[in-house]
Order: structure tokens, then C-alpha cells, then sequence
């Protein structure tokens, strides 16, 4: 058994996701407006769109690029024994909103991080976090917390207008990750 993809899946599911938030006028045009231009979704032009999700897992190693919708997730761990070696390497890009919103979710996205000792930047639409060298109860946490991050943050691009969205969907976020932390489906293996 994988330690760092149970960690994640254990994320993934812990709390189902509701589906896409609900978009105003401006959240709807924004997408249909950077669609409607983005060379990238022609079906007859390579695109970052058609990359496949991929996984390599091993008991204590996993790396994962998996791209839901429109944003891109990378996800790299080293779960065991030996703290020293124990690592996360995570990074979140894209979305189909303008690119102001795009921004607003990859910061966001660190500012949620960033309390849970990952050193986070942003840089654009792009969030990249790092934890290295804590104990793997520490580290298995973390991953369940990304695995919550990457299934709930789909779509949030669309509603992230302004200070007061941003706030709200960050309370809702740190109150379900707490949750996350707290759950206890399968048990990891040490």
C-alpha cells in the first residue's frame, strides 16, 4: 500500500465535493470569454488541455499530474522513516476564469497552505509549495490536506471577485480542512 497516495486519496474523499460554486454573470462571462480566445481549446492544436492524468507509485514515493477542468495540479511526496528524506513538492496552475481570477484562486490556494508550514509562492496563476523533513504523521496530514485542496478548488477561478468571495470560500475551506484533518477512514500503514 502507497503511504503518500492513500494520504491523498483519503482527502479526495472525505468531504464530497458540491459541485461547481455558483457563478455570477461577470464569473460566467469571464470563462466564456477566455474560452471563446484560448487557441488551446481547438481541438486541431496541441494543447495543455489534452495532457492525460498520470500516476507513479511506489509504498513511500508517489507523483501524480493530474489536470481537472482547466487548472493543473503536480504533486510529488516521499512518505517514510526517514524524516530527513521525507518531502511534498506541490503546484497548482490555470483555470478557465480571466487571469485576475486565476490569481486570486492561486493565492489563495497558498494563503491555505502557508499555515500548515508549506513555503509557498506564487507566481501568475501558479501556487507552488514545499514541505520537506517532518515525521510522516506530519507529512501523511499535509497530503490529506492537498488531496481536499485539489478536488475543492475546482472552478473556484470563477467566483473569486473580490476580497469579500475570497474570504468566505477561505473560512469554508479551513473549516473543512480541519474536518479533513480530523477523519479517520482508512487507517495509514507506518
Amino acid at each position: 500500500m502507497s503511504v503518500p497516495i492513500l494520504a491523498l486519496w483519503q482527502g479526495m474523499t472525505a468531504i464530497p465535493w458540491e459541485g461547481p460554486p455558483p457563478v455570477d454573470t461577470k464569473g460566467f462571462m469571464s470563462v466564456l470569454m477566455e474560452a471563446a480566445f484560448n487557441p488551446g481549446l481547438d481541438p486541431s492544436v496541441a494543447s495543455p488541455y489534452a495532457v492525460r492524468n498520470y500516476f507513479m507509485i511506489s509504498r513511500n514515493l508517489c507523483s501524480l499530474q493530474s489536470r481537472f477542468g482547466f487548472h493543473f495540479s503536480t504533486l510529488e511526496a516521499l512518505v517514510d522513516e526517514r524524516t530527513s528524506q521525507n518531502y511534498v513538492s506541490f503546484q497548482f496552475k490555470g483555470g478557465a476564469a480571466d487571469r485576475r481570477r486565476r490569481v486570486l484562486r492561486a493565492r489563495g490556494v497558498a494563503d491555505l497552505l502557508e499555515p500548515f508550514d508549506f513555503r509557498c509562492e506564487v507566481r501568475e496563476d501558479a501556487a507552488f509549495a514545499r514541505l520537506e523533513g517532518r515525521p510522516v504523521e506530519v507529512m501523511v496530514d499535509r497530503l490529506r490536506i492537498l488531496g481536499y485542496l485539489i478536488m475543492h478548488t475546482r472552478q473556484l477561478d470563477m467566483v473569486m471577485h473580490n476580497a469579500g468571495s475570497v474570504h468566505r470560500y477561505r473560512a469554508k475551506m479551513l473549516q473543512e480542512i480541519e474536518t479533513v484533518r480530523q477523519w479517520r477512514g482508512l487507517a495509514c500503514p507506518s
